[in-house]
């Protein structure tokens, strides 16, 4: 297949390399005016016989500036590919989250009554959503969708399918994390909106302060119940979903690499570094000491039991805020902190999913979508906790409940899903390692001989657990190594 290339006065060189059937007259729409187009449009009659591109989408890259179009830049003009934002009478927006759906709506009234510009929207499935998008581009009869919510772990398939504009997303406004969640390659791709995380929660009816680390309350549950030391109505100091590798991803978070620093880079996968390896290896020592069986831990279950005061400690994730809210309603008092680190040496960095605004190159007009979506992220955000439940990437520093803010401090803290499309399996294999780490016999046990022995023990159950660890992460490493070699994802 041939490249053609075409260019604006800016220079703005592009490379089609495949292309399904695609009107004429929508590529002349969606590419800069003044441009050289007798190669894209005998290549377009081409395809519309070969029904070429069998991924269903359309891949646009940016290449090397080759020569001038052959017309005098004097004679073009600033025209653009898009209509400016005056020009603009409606907007369409689309989302798959329902529970967002009263916050947009009425982002969309207030807008439309500042600009005069009306804003359609519609929710949408998740199923082949990215697909949906890009058959508004290629119908024909209109522009596509001019804006769309999508989880940052798909940004590199939403890229590879042409349907990313970069953008400039006010790195001043947001935390590092929010930032990090809309990079691809080097690029701001979308505005970040809204996320979910996990966060350390405690009973404030039995405990006034947040313990330091995790180790602390290791420390304390030997204590618990001697020396007068019990809580009329606790059966568990500390209990979490342990099934779940979304709350378990804290005690790996500061030191898993997976893609690097923005999740995108195939050439930094480590699983096994040391820092994993001695933070797994605690993991497993808080299984020796709690002793609650993993089958038993379910979230529902366990935030329930922890609502109803049978629980001290667990770890909570940012869609039960409802039920917090409506728990503490009802008299009951409850700490939020950031994911506690292990002890003083090992970190924890509880993992974030982020959900970003999106522009679609291929819609009425990009100058507004833009302007939108940093009206709908960045101006109007203060109402969507009120709205929705949910917390925005934008911090907001003042809510009616003032633990909130210690949810921010955890998002901040946070690490971003990985976005690498070659590794999509990460979570599952991660998953079955973290069940097989905390459900492993331990043959060696301290404390059932003399000091000596015990000391013995405990030796050999560090050696014995450090193995169990160590096997299960290069099972991992080894399934990610083989799926970016395969081309996987």
């Amino acid at each position: 297949m041939n490249d053609f290339l075409f260019c604006n006065k800016e220079a703005d060189i592009r490379k089609v390399e495949s292309i399904d059937w695609f009107p004429l007259e929508r590529i002349e729409k969606i590419m800069p005016r003044k441009v050289c187009l007798k190669n894209v449009k005998e290549f377009v009659k081409g395809t519309r016989k070969r029904k070429i591109f069998a991924t269903g989408i359309m891949v646009l890259f940016l290449v090397a500036v080759l020569g001038s179009c052959g017309q005098k830049q004097e004679e073009e003009t600033s025209e653009s590919n898009f209509e400016t934002k005056a020009e603009v009478e409606e907007l369409t927006i689309w989302y798959t989250d329902p529970e967002i759906a009263s916050y947009i709506n009425q982002a969309a009234e207030a807008y439309q009554e500042q600009t005069g510009i009306a804003v359609v929207v519609e929710e949408q499935s998740s199923i082949d959503y990215l697909e949906s998008i890009n058959q508004t581009n290629i119908s024909g009869e209109q522009a596509g969708v001019d804006l769309y919510v999508l989880n940052s772990d798909s940004l590199e398939k939403a890229y590879l399918a042409g349907l990313t504009a970069e953008t400039d997303i006010g790195i001043a406004d947001y935390p590092e994390a929010a930032v990090s969640a809309c990079v691809w390659q080097g690029k701001n791709l979308g505005y970040p909106f809204y996320y979910e995380t996990s966060f350390f929660l405690y009973n404030k009816n039995f405990i006034e302060n947040c313990p330091t680390n995790f180790q602390e309350i290791l420390d304390f549950s030997v204590q618990y119940g001697s020396d007068g030391v019990t809580f009329e109505g606790i059966e568990t100091i500390l209990k979490w979903d342990v099934q779940n590798l979304y709350y378990n991803y804290g005690f790996i978070g500061a030191y898993l690499n997976l893609g690097g620093t923005y999740g995108d880079d195939e050439t930094e996968i480590d699983l096994t570094n040391e820092s994993v390896i001695q933070a797994l290896s605690f993991y497993k020592n808080l299984n020796q000491s709690l002793y609650f069986d993993a089958a038993e831990s379910d979230y529902d279950i366990v935030l329930e039991e922890f609502l109803n005061g049978k629980i001290l400690y667990t770890i909570a994730g940012t869609q039960s805020l409802s039920r917090l809210e409506e728990a503490a309603a009802n008299g009951m008092q409850y700490g939020i902190a950031p994911l506690l680190d292990m002890n003083d040496v090992l970190k924890s960095k509880a993992i974030a999913t982020n959900y970003l605004v999106q522009i679609n190159p291929y819609g009425a007009s990009e100058t507004a979508a833009k302007d939108f979506a940093v009206f709908l992220t960045n101006t109007y955000i203060e109402n969507f906790y009120k709205l929705t439940g949910k917390m925005s990437c934008k911090p907001i520093g003042n809510y009616e409940n003032a633990e909130l803010v210690n949810i921010e401090k955890a998002y901040i803290n946070s690490v971003q899903l990985p976005k690498l499309l070659k590794t999509t399996d990460y979570w599952m294999e991660l998953e079955l390692a973290f069940r097989a780490i905390w459900n492993a016999e331990i043959e060696h046990q301290a404390g059932e001989g003399t000091e000596e022995e015990d000391r013995e023990n405990q030796a050999k159950m560090e050696e014995e657990i450090r193995a169990i660890v160590l096997e299960q992460m290069e099972k991992v490493q080894q399934q990610m190594e083989l799926q970016i070699q395969d081309g996987m994802g």
